[in-house]
């Protein structure tokens, strides 16, 4: 449909990147669940991640990595 409008605009749509947090989350979960059928002992450090992601990470915050807060 077209709109008249005067002068420059800015993009009519928004041109969002990136992963939100439910699918990283997700992802995760199945990484884990693989590696746990291969009965590999990785799962765990896994857990640690889908644990900070759910209870302690703020996307309104840069992510930045901190040993302390995955349990290594």
């Amino acid at each position: 449909m077209f709109k008249p409008t005067r002068g420059p605009q800015r993009a009519a749509f928004s041109a969002k990147s990136g992963i939100s947090q439910f699918q990283l989350i997700k992802f995760l979960e199945s990484y884990r669940d693989a590696l746990e059928r291969r009965g590999s002992e990785s799962a765990l450090e896994i857990e640690l991640l889908i644990d900070y992601f759910k209870n302690d990470y703020d996307d309104s915050k840069p992510l930045v990595f901190d040993s302390r807060k995955i349990g290594l």
